[in-house]
């Protein structure tokens, strides 16, 4: 946050930064760069949104598209209240909300990392102050694995933990200990859970049948497309379900 705060205010800083961002999409062909600043002050709220107004402009002169990574509406002030969606939706080309980490890596309770409702609620609250034509619905591809403990400090109470993995791991998890998953139709998820030592282990599952659900989400609302996070933690049939919204 400090490193953020101190280049958001130094103008030589932003100036090399546009520059460099700039030349290095015309020297390789790149058709846009995606911007993505997480753990803000709330100070630097507007400091931010001026800066993102500022690459647009070098952007848009360079004919190159402009995308920014924001969180969801709410939460905390570094993590969500920083962002000026309404603002910054204007600026940008399109804005790609990570509709991930409902539940987060440090979470006290566990639960999935990102829910049906969950994303339709919040997709549905920012597009009713940005442009759906704008706005690409992230998608995770990678769940956590939560280990929940007996607390020793206080009576019927647990304490947990989780790991993020892809989802390689979360199939051989789930071929290792011969789960066989649940779908949730609140949640458009399948769930397991097992014991390993002293700790019940629960996992919320992303594959192709509930990426395809929430693609239904990008349909519904009219949104620009879908993103996710990352390449590189899917299993191949996940592509197919991708052409859903781009044939």
């Amino acid at each position: 946050k400090d490193l953020t705060h101190a280049f958001l205010n130094d103008l030589s800083a932003r100036k090399h930064f546009i520059n460099v961002m700039v030349e290095e999409a015309q020297n390789y062909g790149y058709e846009g760069i995606n911007v993505d600043f997480e753990n803000v002050y709330l100070e630097d709220k507007d400091a931010l949104t001026h800066f993102i107004h500022e690459l647009s402009i070098y952007m848009n002169n360079a004919g190159i598209i402009l995308s920014m990574d924001v969180t969801v509406m709410g939460g905390s002030d570094t993590w969500s209240k920083c962002y000026d969606h309404e603002k910054l939706g204007k600026i940008v080309d399109f804005l790609v909300i990570m509709s991930y980490d409902e539940h987060w890596a440090s979470s006290p309770i566990s639960g999935p990392v990102s829910s049906y409702d969950w994303v339709k609620h919040h997709l549905e609250q920012i597009a009713e102050i940005v442009s759906p034509e704008k706005l690409v619905m992230g998608i995770p591809l990678y769940t956590r694995v939560w280990r929940e403990f007996p607390s020793s400090e206080v009576a019927n109470q647990y304490t947990t933990k989780s790991s993020a993995i892809g989802m390689e791991a979360q199939n051989a998890l789930i071929e290792k200990y011969e789960l066989v998953p649940l779908w949730d139709d609140t949640d458009k998820l399948y769930y397991v859970t097992f014991f390993e030592e002293n700790a019940q282990v629960k996992m919320w599952i992303e594959n192709a049948k509930t990426i395809d659900a929430k693609l239904d989400i990008v349909k519904d609302l009219n949104l620009r497309g879908a993103a996710m996070w990352r390449r590189g933690f899917e299993t191949q049939d996940i592509w197919d379900v991708f052409t859903k919204i781009n044939p």
